[in-house]
């Protein structure tokens, strides 16, 4: 976890990640406040606290618009309503517009499957093999577990090697565009072994 202390210069001259992938860093000062930054070069504020049993990421402004002293100021306030036993809505709110997989395949499909040549074989795939062991979930409550568990599955039932292998291919290229805008910063897909082998590549992203 990369800390750094927050101030208008350091945030300024962060490095932008590569296509693909965010940068979350925190503050020194205020632990719990982050800053994710993505490729296009867009730096938010983020309160990250545990809450219950999920991680509740409670959006606070854009950077700059929204200076570091108010960031601060707002990420304390908001961390007093935990420490006093309450859940701040602002939280509840964030974790219950987070899409389930299902929910955001549907915006996957819009903003970049609907465009490929093979998007209804894609579609077809998800349906028969995705939608149903993960389709209800958060996206940030899937793990690499859970993905490679509906792949043994598939492996079990006797599916072809090939077939099992565009399944996973499909899920990485799904989660792929999951981080490039903003919903995820890790590839659950990524590193999950397909017939005992660990695919690295991905053809449906």
């Amino acid at each position: 976890m990369a800390q750094i202390k927050f101030g208008k210069i350091s945030l300024q001259g962060l490095a932008l990640p590569p296509a693909g992938k965010r940068l979350t860093v925190y503050d020194t000062k205020v632990p719990k406040l982050a800053l994710r930054v993505t490729p296009a070069g867009t730096k938010t504020f983020y309160v990250v606290k545990r809450a219950g049993t999920e991680m509740a990421w409670v959006k606070l402004g854009a950077f700059p618009e929204m200076t570091v002293e108010k960031a601060q100021a707002e990420a304390e306030r908001i961390l007093g309503e935990f420490a006093s036993g309450a859940n701040p809505a602002e939280a509840r709110r964030t974790f219950k517009a987070e899409p389930t997989l299902t929910k955001f395949f549907t915006e996957y499909g819009t903003r970049h499957g609907e465009k490929l040549v093979v998007w209804r074989d894609m579609q077809q795939r998800f349906r028969d093999y995705l939608q149903k062991p993960l389709g209800d979930q958060k996206l940030t409550s899937i793990t690499r577990t859970m993905i490679a568990r509906a792949l043994s599955e598939l492996e079990k039932a006797g599916k072809a090697p090939a077939t099992v292998k565009l399944v996973r291919a499909l899920a990485s290229g799904i989660f792929g565009k999951a981080i490039e805008w903003g919903y995820l910063e890790s590839n659950p897909a990524q590193g999950v072994k397909v017939a005992g082998r660990t695919v690295s590549r991905d053809c449906a992203d």
